[in-house]
C-alpha cells in the first residue's frame, strides 16, 4: 500500500461467531494519496510520519530516480521496524552495506534512534534483474 498509493486498499477482518463477533477494519487507503509521506501516513499512523521530510534525486539523464522520505534526528525510532525499501515498486530487502551507510549517517545526528525511512528506486526493466535471488528479494 506504501509502494502504490495511488491504489486503494480496504482490508477487514471478520470474526463469525463467539464475543466481538463482526467485522474489523484492519487497514484503508484512499488510492489518492498525493506522495510518500502522505501513503505512509494511511498505513503506518501520523505519529510515525510527523518528523519526516521528503526525498527525491534523480540521474542527470533520467535513467534512475531514487525518491521517499527520512525522519528528521529528533524524529526517530527505537527499532529498525520502519524502514522499508523498494525497487521499481517492488518491496526488497537492500543490501546491508546501504542500510548501514543509513543507519551510522543517522546515528551521528541522533546515537539512540534508527530513521523512519521508505526509499524507492526507479528505473528502466532493462537495468534491474529480480531474479538475483530465487525468491526475488
Amino acid at each position: 500500500a506504501i509502494a502504490n498509493p495511488e491504489i486503494r486498499f480496504h482490508v477487514i477482518a471478520e470474526k463469525s461467531r463467539g464475543h466481538g463477533a463482526g467485522r474489523a477494519t484492519l487497514l484503508s487507503t484512499s488510492g489518492s494519496s498525493l506522495g510518500w509521506i502522505q501513503a505512509a501516513a494511511s498505513v503506518l499512523g501520523d505519529s510515525v510520519v510527523a518528523d519526516v521530510n521528503p526525498l527525491e534525486m534523480e540521474s542527470a539523464g533520467g535513467a534512475w530516480k531514487v525518491s521517499g522520505a527520512i525522519s528528521m534526528p529528533h524524529g526517530g525510532r527505537r527499532t529498525r521496524d520502519m524502514q522499508f525499501f523498494f525497487v521499481n515498486s517492488r518491496p526488497i530487502d537492500p543490501p546491508k552495506r546501504i542500510v548501514k551507510l543509513i543507519n551510522d549517517t543517522y546515528h551521528q545526528y541522533n546515537s539512540r534512534l534508527y530513521p523512519v525511512i521508505i526509499l524507492s528506486f526507479t528505473a528502466a526493466q532493462g537495468l534491474v534483474d529480480v531474479n538475483v535471488t530465487p525468491d526475488k528479494r
